[in-house]
């Protein structure tokens, strides 16, 4: 096969060993089969990367598994965006699942709206692997301003339940690799796109998060602190050349953010004690 596909489909994996051949098959079992599969296995210390293989091997499924020295995950994203072949850009982690007709339900939005940049879904949470304890993560509806919804109220979008166009080979933003934005490089490329493009919303749970003790964001102080850079970043930037009362409203939210990551400190400096 030849023909550039429609999605090109990037997992990085991270000592996923134990997640990745679940994860794989949600893709092989998609009702849209116009797919490249690029798996970047980020320094794993485990057998990540031969699992992966054989699985590819196994199905004769259109792939590869890319090794390289540990870069984290934005390092690992980038790594396979560059990889891939397709303008349209489709992530899922390595602990995470397709719904089978995930591919296809957003190849019918693309079609319907054939100027769109950005798509997003909803998605299932589960927690520790079990199926029982779940919640749905749902989008607004009637948005008409992503790029202020996840300035001011937070992130809606999960990382699995996106697909976007390819960045520009030369003047494109990729996620950021920026020790201080680890585990909120998402939100910051997705602040980054909204104030471009407007983004198409599939409101219906294609996929399947997992929550566990490796997720990345698990290391709450980490987490709220690098989230706490990362938005303000955006909101002094977002205030220039705005009315007085967009400055006052932005740093009433800068100063909530930073109250916000205060408080985690305190909560969790408490647990210790």
């Amino acid at each position: 096969m030849t023909s550039t596909p429609f999605f090109s489909v990037i997992i990085p994996a991270y000592n996923a060993e134990r997640f990745i051949e679940k994860t794989l098959d949600s893709v092989r079992q998609q009702t849209f089969q116009d797919f490249e599969l690029i798996v970047v296995d980020d320094g794993s210390k485990d057998q990540t990367a031969a699992t992966t293989e054989d699985f590819l091997k196994r199905y004769s499924m259109r792939g590869i598994c890319i090794r390289q020295k540990n870069r984290k995950i934005a390092g690992a994203r980038n790594t396979g965006i560059r990889s891939a072949s397709s303008s349209w850009i489709a992530l899922l982690d390595h602990d995470d699942q397709w719904n089978a007709q995930k591919l296809e339900k957003v190849v019918e939005k693309i079609r319907e709206f054939p100027n769109a940049q950005f798509i997003v879904h909803e998605a299932e949470v589960i927690y520790a692997g079990n199926s029982k304890t779940s919640q749905k993560i749902l989008l607004p509806r009637g948005l008409h301003n992503m790029h202020e919804h996840l300035l001011f109220r937070g992130n809606p979008i999960c990382t699995s339940a996106v697909v976007f166009k390819k960045p520009d080979s030369e003047c494109g933003k990729m996620f950021s690799e920026d020790e201080e934005l680890f585990t909120v490089e998402d939100l910051d490329y997705w602040i980054h796109l909204a104030a471009k493009f407007r983004f198409s919303i599939i409101h219906e749970p294609l996929a399947s998060i997992h929550w566990h003790e490796k997720n990345a964001s698990a290391d709450r102080i980490l987490h709220s602190e690098n989230y706490s850079i990362m938005i303000c970043r955006h909101l002094k930037n977002y205030k220039k050349n705005k009315s007085i009362i967009i400055k006052i409203r932005t740093w009433m939210r800068i100063i909530q953010v930073m109250i916000s990551t205060f408080l985690i400190k305190i909560k969790y400096c408490l647990k210790t004690i």
